[in-house]
């Protein structure tokens, strides 16, 4: 991502791709349907993830860990780099996943499933909401704080390296991946995420702590919008048969001085 506008961009964008899928005869294709329970899923989604007591954790946390991070990022972020934890061919593809190929597939999944479903049974229809909810609150969100916060990156290109946008897609990629589709997928996803975040610090284009930031807040922001999740996220009284999961296990330890970060990853 170059900067805020091209995130705020893309979030347009994805939502964009919503309206092929709002011409046919299902309920989610009724406009003053939509519009009468879209509002009570943001709010309560919101709700979900302030009053959460696995988000609290996770978010408090983030933010106790702040300054620490912060204040390491110029120790910690270099012998990530220089450990070189990851080939030319990972990294590459890793830029790519959280750049495009994440978000293109779950949402062109998506999009095709709710092409294809049923008019009578709006579940595809709700997981394309999720899908593009997700990615678009969780994109407004880092381009809004790229703005604020003015960070430089560490190769100094640019002001807007906190948080990681790759990282912010990927992540959200991950959770409503792992939600959809279970603890398997899902675990392949943040794997794929967590491989995301190191290139970033490897590239030198982001710091630790605009990675780490990114996760959570990503994270919690897509569990807390998954349907089932809330009341709202059924219409008319039929409910989503995938599974709602908990919160991902995801462990990450350091031990300095010399040695090499490890991640663990857990439905």
């Amino acid at each position: 991502m170059k900067g805020p506008m091209s995130m705020w961009l893309l979030a347009l964008l994805i939502a964009l791709l919503s309206l092929p899928v709002q011409a046919g005869d299902n309920p989610y294709q009724n406009w003053e349907s939509w519009w009468q329970h879209y509002p009570d899923y943001v709010i309560e989604s919101a709700d979900f993830w302030v009053t959460d007591r696995s988000s609290q954790i996770m978010l408090s946390s983030l933010l106790l860990a702040q300054p620490v991070l912060w204040k390491t990022d110029g120790t910690t972020t270099p012998q990530i780099r220089e450990a070189g934890l990851l080939p030319p061919s990972v990294m590459r593809f890793s830029e790519a996943w959280g750049r495009m190929y994440g978000v293109t597939l779950l949402t062109g999944v998506s999009v095709f499933r709710a092409l294809h479903a049923s008019p009578d049974d709006p579940r595809e229809y709700q997981q394309l909401e999720y899908v593009l909810t997700g990615y678009g609150t969780t994109l407004a969100l880092a381009g809004s704080l790229k703005y604020l916060v003015g960070r430089t990156r560490p190769d100094g290109r640019d002001d807007y390296s906190f948080p990681s946008g790759h990282t912010t897609l990927a992540f959200t990629t991950a959770e409503m991946t792992r939600q959809l589709y279970g603890n398997g997928w899902g675990s392949a996803a943040y794997l794929l995420a967590v491989l995301t975040g190191i290139e970033r610090i490897q590239e030198e284009r982001h710091w630790l702590g605009d990675v780490v930031t990114a996760a959570i807040l990503s994270t919690t922001i897509a569990r807390s919008l998954a349907p089932g999740q809330v009341a709202s996220g059924t219409l008319e009284g039929i409910p989503l048969t995938k599974p709602v999961h908990g919160p991902p296990v995801i462990s990450f330890s350091w031990p300095l001085p010399g040695g090499k970060p490890s991640f663990t990853i857990g439905p």
